[in-house]
């Protein structure tokens, strides 16, 4: 295995309402496993986001250094935040093993 490719995550809103803690393990579960095995391996790893971590866009177009507007306890919290942690557990590898 040479890289890998996180694009895991339940994203269709009716399911992530129907199990919001599975979409959650998923996401955060899921892309731990992912990191300890691109670093057990030393191989990369792309982990896949959404526009949703942004919430409800006040600004359009986005531009990077604006952090959206969200709502960490709204009916989608489960997917965007779940998301949002994902990236912050990437970055945090990132910074750590470089």
């Amino acid at each position: 295995m040479d890289e890998i490719y996180n694009l895991a995550c339940p994203g269709s809103p009716v399911y992530s309402r129907l199990d919001p803690l599975n979409t959650i393990k998923t996401s955060i579960i899921g892309v731990m496993n992912m990191l300890e095995l691109a670093k057990k391996l030393n191989i990369r790893i792309l982990q896949a986001s959404t526009s949703e971590i942004y919430g409800s866009l006040k600004n359009y177009p986005l531009l990077e250094n604006d952090y959206g507007n969200v709502n960490p306890i709204g009916i989608r919290s489960c997917y965007e935040e779940s998301k949002r942690c994902a990236e912050t557990l990437a970055m945090t590898y990132f910074r750590q093993l470089k």
